[in-house]
């Protein structure tokens, strides 16, 4: 590959590792309950899979969708409102399905005086329907541990990621990943993300929940959580 047709490349990684490498923030104390209301909480990192890129890790923020009808194409759209060390929370939601469909990431610009990049990793169909998820009123539902590899090819994703790149950004790029980080140079850029691996069993349920009882502690969600394992 000459070094003329590896740039695009050599800046995707420049920028995806500057976001991996961002800071990380400070939690919240998490909001009440309140009447009827619902919790779903998901452990999602960002892998890119790609040594000159970083180890990865945790977004800054997921959005969920609320699905009816057994379908995969949601309409109503919510971002996590509480977050702690790659855990992610949907608190005070009304009863239903809901799924993951992406991610939000924020770091610095790779050009002097530019301006913070903004990054939205879509899911594909995969993560979007391993992470569908039902909760009922004052329940807590657990979607899952997801290891996200993002991905970097041409390709304009599938019909899940482009239904909600046109919800959540749109006018974005739509022409995969290099031209989205070529025309922004700073401002939004799109991603697309596909499952590595997914953790959904009782051992990581149960690892899960006793990290949940420390991240709600005191807001009282705690009744909504199954008793932590003795473990």
């Amino acid at each position: 590959m000459s070094f003329v047709s590896s740039r695009p490349a050599i800046l995707l990684a420049v920028c995806v590792a500057l976001l991996f490498a961002g800071c990380a923030i400070t939690p919240e104390i998490a909001a009440p309950p309140q009447e009827q209301g619902a919790a779903l909480g998901i452990g999602v990192v960002l892998n890119a899979k790609i040594r000159m890129l970083g180890r990865g890790g945790p977004p800054h923020e997921i959005i969920f969708a609320k699905l009816e009808n057994g379908s995969l194409l949601g309409d109503e759209i919510f971002r996590s409102n509480h977050i702690k060390d790659g855990r992610f929370y949907l608190l005070n939601a009304s009863p239903g399905t809901y799924a993951a469909v992406a991610a939000f990431q924020t770091g610095g610009s790779p050009f002097a005086g530019g301006s913070p990049m903004k990054v939205t990793t879509f899911f594909n169909r995969d993560v979007v329907e391993k992470s569908r998820t039902h909760v009922d009123a004052k329940g807590f539902a657990f979607m899952g541990s997801f290891d996200i590899a993002v991905s970097f090819g041409y390709s304009r994703g599938d019909e899940v990621q482009t239904h909600y790149r046109n919800i959540i950004s749109p006018g974005s790029p739509a022409k995969g990943v290099m031209s989205s980080v070529l025309q922004s140079m700073g401002a939004e850029t799109i991603l697309w993300g596909e499952l590595y691996s997914v953790e959904k069993e009782d051992a990581a349920r149960s690892d899960f929940l006793q990290k949940a009882h420390e991240d709600l502690a005191g807001s009282g969600w705690e009744v909504y959580l199954e008793p932590p394992s003795a473990h």
